[in-house]
């Protein structure tokens, strides 16, 4: 699973609109962000498949900026830098499958 070539452009267009352009610690104008959703899992954790969900558990999908030079990374919700009608994981299809099914209309 990775993020849609359309949310990815969203996410960078966002991240320039907080302000955030270079990297905080090393000042490079280079930052990064990642195709692929970090998962953080918050709340409850089951150790066994047989106990019941803690109800305050849950995923939150987050994108990754990351500076290519130090390294120094970042982790924002993704959900609220797209609209929430907008699809933005896409899982099985390479880039250009996507852009030709994006094309087409299927997507």
């Amino acid at each position: 699973m990775r993020f849609r070539k359309t949310a990815l452009q969203t996410m960078v267009l966002r991240v320039h609109e907080l302000g955030l352009s270079t990297c905080p610690i090393c000042k490079s104008n280079e930052l990064q962000v990642a195709r692929h959703p970090v998962l953080l899992h918050t709340g409850g954790m089951r150790h066994d498949s047989n106990q019941p969900k803690d109800p305050d558990e849950n995923v939150i999908f987050m994108v990754r900026i990351e500076c290519p030079d130090c390294g120094y990374s970042l982790l924002f919700n993704a959900e609220r830098f797209v609209k929430s009608s907008e699809k933005i994981f896409i899982n099985g299809l390479t880039e250009e499958e996507e852009a030709e099914q994006e094309r087409s209309g299927a997507l």
